[in-house]
């Protein structure tokens, strides 16, 4: 598990199958777990406004 620092993240991107792949300003890419799609949709719907 991994628990990912907004401040942190260059990019977001849903990549289906209910997974968001999270690229970090260093360049590491971090896969969500299925199981948390709403959650982190709502957070990032939050983060755009």
């Amino acid at each position: 598990s991994y628990i990912v620092n907004l401040a942190h993240v260059r990019g977001t991107r849903y990549s289906g199958n209910n997974e968001f792949i999270f690229t970090m300003d260093n360049g590491e890419r971090i896969v969500s777990g299925r199981s948390y799609k709403e959650p982190i949709a709502k957070v990032l719907a939050e983060q755009e406004v």
